[in-house]
């Protein structure tokens, strides 16, 4: 599917950028330099920034443009780097050895507010969860709604994809995900994911995975 009239800012260096930037703009995107003085405090209407580089800095900086960040790193993170890079502002975090069907997959998901994770990533971090069940206990309490929302989200699902899904209206589903974050103590989707993963709070259900 090819986008269009959509921009995505660039954070980093080398030649992965190069490589992402020429990828992007071959398919719709509009790319624009956030590494640069003249473009950093431009007013554009960026629908998301990619960050190219392993850098949690370089992530915060993007979260502060108000748009979904999703980190290109140029090496593969080990669990910690992940849960950092989530709980710094990333909306996804793929690598640079990616194809152009995963880094176009992956902008699409955060740009459009959902979460875009590499699967063996994931599935890493849950057999973290289970050696460590022991040990974890939830923080909060949730409702079912709450934690149905929570479970869409940490599967990267949109607002409007969570009330397709749950069969209700995106306005329930958009106050549901407010409730939500107060409750975890979390400002956006991506936090909620690390939360999530290493607060045990949907370990229950996490024998699901395959």
């Amino acid at each position: 599917m090819l986008v269009l009239s959509r921009s995505v800012g660039v954070i980093g260096a080398g030649w992965a950028r190069g490589v992402v930037e020429h990828t992007l703009s071959a398919h719709g995107w509009s790319v624009i330099d956030l590494d640069t003085d003249a473009s950093v405090d431009r007013g554009d209407d960026i629908d998301a920034v990619v960050v190219v580089g392993d850098d949690v800095e370089s992530v915060k900086r993007a979260r502060r443009r108000g748009a979904g960040c999703l980190q290109v790193r140029t090496t593969v993170a080990d669990d910690d780097e992940l849960l950092g890079a989530l709980l710094a502002g990333a909306n996804g975090v793929i690598t640079d050895a990616a194809g152009v069907d995963e880094l176009l997959d992956a902008l699409r998901a955060v740009a459009e507010g959902g979460v875009a994770l590499n699967n063996t990533e994931v599935r890493r971090l849950v057999e973290t969860w289970r050696r460590e069940r022991g040990t974890l206990r939830p923080r909060v309490e949730l409702t079912a709604r709450q934690r149905s929302v929570l479970e869409l989200i940490c599967q990267g699902e949109s607002v409007k994809q969570t009330a397709r899904t749950l069969g209700i209206a995106v306005k329930t589903v958009e106050n549901t995900q407010s409730r939500l974050y107060r409750r975890l103590g979390v400002r956006n989707r991506s936090e909620a994911v690390a939360v999530a993963m290493s607060s045990g709070l949907l370990a229950h259900s996490s024998d699901d995975v395959a």
